[in-house]
């Protein structure tokens, strides 16, 4: 507040400058003053500044991307995963910014295999969209890794397609790595191969068993070889192997029928093998049998009679293709898709952001020419796994809080609930988590404990500059109309009027104010408020008795005059009539005055006319006789 404003809340209770009337000539000015320092839009302005700095009032996409979830949309088309670079193999940020997003179980069915053998049309019929690239040219069609999501009513599976091996554009060793990389991330891996299980098919087969020379499964050197073996079988995911384009009966020795699985396990399980290779496919076979315990086959004939048609296939819908085609595809697709497991990683349910830092891990040590560490990674994976929750519980927390600096000021103990109950809700994520890590855990807990604080402690402040800021506004509001008429001299003399206006207006603040600043505001306003209203009506009061005593004062002299007046007649009068009764009185006594007087003189006479006739005097004849006349 100042000298020149006064402030008043909307509806929402946020403070807005009312500009004053300018004050007429005639027309005192207000006497109180508002202090800077106490002014409700400085202090709002204030704490929108330090809100700006602030992140449990920063939107949440400063943290993480939203996290969609397994109801997301799915990518009309595939995203590629990973390309092959002269320096390695290269992650597109793209899709892992997707994968990063699924926070669901996920299972993930790769394909693999020699080039140019279809793997990437049999990945189309899966997902029933031309979303992989399929050519008919000698060169292989598919570089890189890809991947297209599909939603199934359980789970989401991520398809994936990869670059075919024995390419004339790629070493033995890249074949070796790229195996060992989809064998240990799929749930199921489906070995397309074309024809029957022969010699050539069973040498091609041993890129599936060199996960272990290419990726370290060992806690440490002196680890027995059977407990490492445990530990990959573990890992080792659901084995699928297709035979396209067979021709062959399915029958046994003695033309009795038999599943495409017994005719894998019979060929696989031969005591005997015949060829120039017999003893190395010898040797890859036991290794199969032994890592992919899990293991089934599926036989798929020509899908299409013409070779205008097999030169098209991505072309042609499922339904134009043979029927013996659709039949056994029936039967592959319920054998990957309906009956896909979630992936698992050390018995953890694994979801997007898991196989974002597997994959980085991973290849990261491949391209540097480490043999990668399975521990290792999967540490990295948990620690990541922490780093991800402690970000989101941010988040969390601060949708949760239900606390805006438009909606303050707020009680200090509803607003500590509200902060603490977000944190329970935030740090609830840590008894979710199916692995465990004692020293992580920790540290996410004491990292979110000081952001807590940070927040607590800026929520706190902000909240008894709000309540300041808005009881010093409800103040101005409710007490303004009586300082207008104590400035107005509407109250004359009237104290008992006036001190119950402004006891009305002090419980009408504390029935509206709110905040831990109620108190503060009402003190600085009745330290330099109150006592200037009191000394205002004590000085209007002592003015208007000033006023009256002058006013009485010329009462007093104008009635005097009067008194003076009426005073001056009646004197007159009583001395008209005593000079009246005065004037009769001498009428009187002057009569017998003169009557006296007229005695004494004729005496007088008589006696000196005796005297002059007894003596004789000289002249006496000469002398001339007076009368006295009255």
């Amino acid at each position: 507040m100042s000298d020149s404003h006064e402030f008043s809340y909307d509806s929402n209770d946020v403070p807005e400058i009312v500009e004053p009337e300018s004050p007429k000539s005639d027309q005192k000015v207000q006497t109180h003053v508002n202090p800077k320092e106490l002014s409700a839009k400085a202090i709002y302005s204030n704490i929108k500044k330090k809100a700006m700095r602030s992140p449990s009032f920063d939107n949440s996409s400063d943290f993480i991307e939203d996290s969609p979830t397994l109801n997301s949309v799915i990518p009309s088309e595939s995203l590629q995963l990973a390309r092959i670079t002269d320096d390695g193999i290269e992650l597109c940020e793209e899709t892992l910014a997707y994968l990063k997003r699924i926070k669901e179980k996920i299972g993930i069915v790769s394909i693999g295999g020699p080039a140019r053998t279809g793997k990437s049309l049999l990945m189309n019929l899966l997902t029933k969209k031309n979303t992989f690239e399929v050519g008919s040219k000698v060169q292989a069609c598919t570089q890189g890794i890809w991947i297209t999501p599909l939603q199934t009513q359980e789970k989401l599976i991520l398809l994936i397609d990869s670059e075919g091996c024995k390419s004339v554009e790629k070493s033995g060793s890249f074949d070796a790595k790229l195996f060992a990389l989809l064998i240990l991330i799929s749930s199921v891996f489906v070995y397309n191969s074309k024809g029957v299980i022969d010699e050539q098919s069973i040498s091609q087969l041993a890129l599936a068993t060199h996960l272990s020379e290419m990726i370290s499964f060992s806690l440490h050197e002196e680890e027995e070889d059977e407990v490492v073996k445990s530990r990959i079988i573990a890992l080792a995911p659901k084995f699928v192997w297709v035979l396209r384009d067979f021709h062959l009966s399915l029958v046994d020795q003695d033309d009795n029928s038999i599943t495409p699985k017994q005719y894998m396990e019979n060929i696989l399980n031969m005591k005997k093998y015949y060829g120039r290779n017999a003893e190395k496919n010898s040797q890859i076979r036991e290794r199969f049998l032994e890592m992919f315990q899990d293991r089934s086959c599926v036989t798929l004939p020509r899908p299409a009679d013409l070779e205008s048609d097999l030169e098209h296939l991505n072309s042609l819908p499922l339904e134009s293709l043979r029927a013996k085609f659709i039949k056994s595809f029936k039967n592959f697709e319920k054998l990957v898709i309906d009956l896909c497991p979630v992936k698992l990683f050390h018995e953890i349910e694994i979801n997007g952001q898991h196989l974002v830092t597997l994959l980085e891990e991973i290849i990261k040590c491949l391209n540097q020419g480490i043999m990668p560490n399975i521990h290792t990674v999967w540490n990295e994976v948990i620690r990541k796994q922490y780093e991800l929750f402690l970000e989101e519980a941010k988040i969390l927390y601060s949708e949760s809080r239900g606390i805006s600096i438009e909606n303050m000021p707020y009680e200090e103990s509803e607003l500590i609930f509200k902060l603490q109950h977000a944190k329970d809700i935030s740090l609830q994520g840590l008894r979710d988590m199916q692995q465990k890590d004692v020293v992580c855990e920790e540290q996410a807990i004491e990292e979110f404990e000081i952001f807590f604080q940070e927040d607590l402690k800026f929520t706190l402040e902000s909240n008894v500059s709000s309540s300041e800021a808005y009881n010093l506004a409800l103040i101005e509001r409710i007490f303004r109309g009586v300082i207008k008429k104590l400035d107005c001299g509407q109250y004359k003399d009237n104290f008992t009027m006036f001190e119950s206006e402004w006891i009305s207006c002090m419980r009408e603040y504390e029935n509206q104010s709110k905040g831990p600043g109620k108190l503060l505001a009402i003190t600085e306003f009745s330290k330099k408020r109150q006592h200037a209203a009191y000394s205002k009506f004590f000085q209007n009061t002592a003015e208007s008795y000033e006023q009256e005593i002058k006013d009485l004062r010329e009462k007093q002299k104008e009635y005097q005059n009067i008194l003076y007046e009426k005073y001056k007649e009646k004197k007159d009068l009583i001395v008209d009539e005593h000079i009246v009764k005065l004037e009769k009185e001498l009428e009187i006594s002057d009569q017998e005055m003169l009557e006296r007087m007229l005695q004494k003189i004729s005496g007088d006479i008589k006696k000196s006319l005796l005297n002059k006739k007894e003596s004789g005097p000289k002249g006496s004849k000469k002398a001339s006789c007076k009368c006295l006349v009255f």
